[in-house]
Order: structure tokens, then sequence, then C-alpha cells
């Protein structure tokens, strides 16, 4: 066995030696490194070939070891348990509108003005603030317990009244430092 694998090494190091895969085409710069690599693979493999020891991996099992590690990818972020999001609500009613009067007095005369405040706060388009997509967007970003279809219906039934709650929980928010 010793014998075979230090052959089947020597002629892997002549077969090496007469390929012509080595060649890099002419004018690039590259020949003499890819020269000085191709002799030092050559060494190598006929090193191992007269130095074989049994029981000890070869120079080139060693080689292709280290090249195979290090191809493989490292984990740089540790996998972990991940706590649920905890569920929230709206910090005020769908009727509440008394509860911020400004928030009130700019839906009922100038609803298109509120929609816009709230679509800036949530860095949307401002024809978006008042709409079921804008609402059901901040519901699911807070883990606010609801439906698209409800969101729908408050948006349909009342729609100034919704847009009221939407801008005073980001009111909220941000008071809390939360938004």
């Amino acid at each position: 066995m010793d014998g075979s694998r230090g052959a089947a090494a020597a002629m892997v190091a002549e077969e090496l030696d007469g390929e012509e895969g080595w060649e890099v085409v002419a004018g690039c710069g590259a020949e003499s490194r890819m020269e000085e690599k191709k002799q030092a693979v050559l060494e190598l493999l006929r090193e191992d070939a007269l130095s074989f020891l049994p029981n000890q991996p070869s120079t080139r099992d060693t080689l292709c070891r280290a090249l195979t590690m290090a191809s493989r990818h490292v984990v740089t972020v540790q996998p972990g348990f991940s706590v649920s999001p905890q569920s929230s609500t709206w910090h005020t009613g769908l009727l509440d509108c008394m509860s911020d009067c400004s928030v009130c007095i700019c839906g009922a005369f100038c609803y298109p003005c509120l929609g816009c405040q709230v679509a800036n706060a949530m860095d949307e388009f401002c024809l978006c603030g008042g709409s079921v997509a804008m609402r059901t967007l901040y519901r699911t970003r807070y883990n606010i317990p609801g439906s698209i279809l409800g969101d729908y219906y408050s948006v349909m039934c009342c729609p100034m009244c919704a847009l009221c709650q939407l801008k005073r929980d980001i009111d909220y928010r941000r008071e809390q430092r939360t938004f």
C-alpha cells in the first residue's frame, strides 16, 4: 500500500510536469507567477512520493483538506430563540376624536392635510395617508390585533375617525419614543 500510494503521487507529479493546462495567455504578466506555482505544486507532490510515512496524511491530502476548509462558510450569527413580539393596542378608540381636539379639527376641516401628515410620519407617499393600506401597515408594524377587513370597514365607514385615530396613535408612540 505504501509503495503504491507513493508511486501514484510520483506519476501525478510527472503527468503534471508535462501538462499544458498550466499555461497562461502570453502578455498578461502572470506567466512567471504561474510557473512558480506549478513548480511548487510539483515539488510538493514529488516530496510526498519520496517521503511517504504510513499512517500520516500526505502533503497533498493536507493541502486538499486546507483548501476545503477555507472554502466553507463561517457562521457569523449564532441561532437563538426569538421572543415573539408583544401584542399592542390602539392608544385611543376609533370614536375618541375629542381626546385630541387639534387632530380632530384638522381631520374635520382639512382631511387631506392630516392624511399627508400621517403619510410623512410613516415615510410614505402623501396621498396614501387615509388609505386602508396605511392603516394595515401601521397595525402590522406595531403588532396591533385586527384584520384587513376591519381596517377596510374603519376607513370606508368613518374615514375621518380612522385617520384621526391613526394620527393620535402616531403622536402617542412618538411621545413614548417607540415610533
